[in-house]
């Protein structure tokens, strides 16, 4: 009689035990994440950073770089797609023993990007690429909402509009507002 009480409890403990098992197992699982469409670079090159000004401590100082990796740069009615990275290196030092913080801008790397197709499909002669360069404008004012000012000029590369050809100079630069999110 006994081993027909085990029995029936045996019974009911196999599928008490795998509505357990599938509780735990269907009810903790999370949903897969998507694929993100942007990933994040695989390393991160600080070649660029800015040499620290005199008194500034390298233990209060950090160098930061910043990749553009989507999206488009717009001047006026012209968008241009973001097909590859833009990269740019600025640091923040301290010196403690005046108390003074700066910002210094290390570089911006940008690759030549086509514009505008040659004629017959020209790649050389008639075709036009633009080039972001910096204009000798950065500023970053201490707020919450982490504004970059970037003054840059964009190149026009081809071989008949010669080698001086910019959109923005430096003494009138393209001014860009960088935040986080869309800009």
């Amino acid at each position: 009689m006994k081993f027909t009480r085990i029995r029936r409890r045996s019974r009911f403990a196999l599928p008490a035990a795998l509505a357990a098992a599938a509780t735990l197992t269907f009810g903790l699982a999370s949903p897969a994440s998507a694929t993100n469409p942007d990933p994040i670079p695989s390393s991160f090159d600080f070649s660029d950073c800015p040499p620290l000004p005199e008194g500034a401590h390298p233990t209060f100082s950090n160098c930061y770089v910043g990749i553009i990796t989507s999206g488009t740069f717009k001047i006026g009615n012209f968008d241009q797609a973001i097909e590859e990275p833009i990269r740019f290196t600025y640091a923040n030092t301290f010196n403690p023993t005046t108390f003074e913080t700066k910002v210094l801008f290390g570089g911006l790397e940008a690759p030549k990007m086509l514009v505008q197709d040659g004629l017959f499909g020209d790649p050389f002669l008639t075709a036009v690429y633009a080039k972001v360069e910096y204009a000798g404008k950065f500023e970053m004012p201490v707020s919450s909402d982490f504004e970059i000012t970037l003054g840059v000029k964009v190149r026009l590369i081809n071989p008949i509009l010669g080698s001086n050809c910019t959109v923005g100079t430096n003494s009138n630069p393209i001014t860009l507002k960088l935040t986080t999110g869309t800009t």
